[in-house]
């Protein structure tokens, strides 16, 4: 390759390495401030195990993105070498670079097997084991031990200078432990242990997950059933008193269902029924069968029909609105308008939604006076008005609430 080439492809890897390397640093740098922040600032993670070991990965990791890529950006980047003027530099920072690499891989690997050991169902007592003091003392016992398998880096690396261009280069000075860390060190110890680590314990923790998802929604279902008994007795409570001949519930599941799918909602209604003193308990099915309406009763039902009662083929149309909330008048002439759209509509028509208008009927003298005329200029909002319900009253429009608790 002749000299004009080479300077070439030297001259774009140089331009490579600040345009990409840069951006990669800062990212990298404030991912992991961020991350550590994070697990270190909020109350649940400082109190769980698997969070320390993250939080502390990301501190080694941040330190040796710091001494590796800076370095390596300075030097490929650039042509600044701090390694060629300090020995002691030269030692440190290969020393601070695996080191602190090994750490934070150890660290990945402890977060993997305590989010084994805590989603482990079989043997509970192992859960024991996830707790944050015991991390502390983990992730001391780690480092001190990854700190004195990384001491010959400090004793083999030094300062040789290179016959080719008679710089001085950091290199290990040792043929022994040259051939330890190409064969051992860097296929072994910093790749295959932590990555076979992580993979089997990754492995095992999801399996835990997925064992334990099909248990939880039995004790899910078994935890609801014994909140519906005891919202059964408190309902019994509320309604003993009234001496009730009849009782009425919509919305009950199938008395049909069978348990292992549902609650078993028959005991459910029997129970109701012994604590009101209502013997008789009958059931019609709605939709697909799953929910209908139940009826309990004092007195013996002699006959029972149940119908699905819906449009009969006649159109039905339901208007959802939100009227504004500054000014009444407003509200009237939106209220004009929408009648527009719905003169020519036949059948049944809903009207449901926030009107923010008012009907007078609903609240007593003393109470709209001391509440809602009081509150509203206190905040100085506007006057209470009812001219969108009088309107609507004209169109022949009926409260429904109002009907129904007549």
């Amino acid at each position: 390759m002749s000299t004009p080439t080479i300077s070439t492809v030297a001259y774009i890897s140089q331009q490579i390495v600040r345009y990409f390397g840069i951006p990669i640093f800062v990212a990298g740098v404030i991912g992991a401030i961020l991350s550590t922040t994070v697990l270190f600032s909020l109350q649940t993670f400082r109190q769980n195990s698997c969070a320390f070991y993250l939080a502390l990965m990301s501190i080694f990791d941040l330190s040796e993105l710091i001494i590796s890529l800076l370095s390596f950006i300075m030097i490929n980047g650039f042509g600044i070498d701090w390694t060629q003027n300090s020995i002691v530099y030269c030692k440190v920072r290969l020393y601070s670079i695996q080191v602190f690499g090994l750490i934070a891989k150890n660290y990945l690997c402890l977060a993997t097997i305590d989010q084994f050991l805590a989603t482990t169902t079989t043997r509970p007592q192992w859960q024991q084991w996830c707790t944050v003091k015991l991390a502390r003392r983990l992730c001391l016992a780690c480092g001190l031990l990854w700190a004195i398998v990384g001491i010959p880096f400090i004793i083999y690396y030094d300062l040789i200078k290179s016959s080719l261009t008679g710089k001085l280069t950091c290199v290990i000075t040792s043929n022994n432990f040259l051939q330890y860390y190409n064969t051992f060190h860097s296929m072994f110890v910093q790749s295959c242990l932590f990555v076979i680590t992580t993979g089997i314990f990754g492995l095992l923790a999801y399996r835990n997950i997925q064992q334990s998802s099909h248990q939880v929604l039995p004790i899910i279902r078994r935890g609801l059933a014994k909140q519906l008994t005891s919202n059964f007795h408190g309902l019994a409570q509320l309604l003993t008193p009234l001496s009730l001949d009849v009782l009425a519930l919509q919305e009950a599941l199938h008395i049909t269902e069978s348990s292992d799918t549902t609650f078993n909602t028959h005991s459910d209604l029997n129970l109701l029924s012994k604590l009101l003193q209502l013997r008789y308990v009958t059931f019609g099915a709605a939709a697909r069968d799953a929910f209908g309406n139940a009826l309990l009763s004092q007195y013996q039902m002699l006959a029972i029909q149940c119908e699905d009662q819906f449009s009969k083929g006649n159109d039905a149309t339901i208007y959802v609105i939100h009227l504004d909330h500054m000014k009444e008048q407003f509200r009237l002439t939106q209220i004009n308008e929408f009648e527009k759209h719905v003169q020519d509509s036949d059948g049944f028509q809903l009207v449901v939604g926030d009107f923010n208008s008012l009907t007078f009927d609903d609240y007593s003298d003393e109470y709209f006076d001391t509440n809602i005329r009081k509150i509203r200029d206190q905040n100085s909002w506007e006057t209470p008005y009812n001219l969108v319900i009088n309107e609507m009253k004209e169109n022949v429009y009926r409260d429904c609430w109002r009907e129904m608790n007549k």
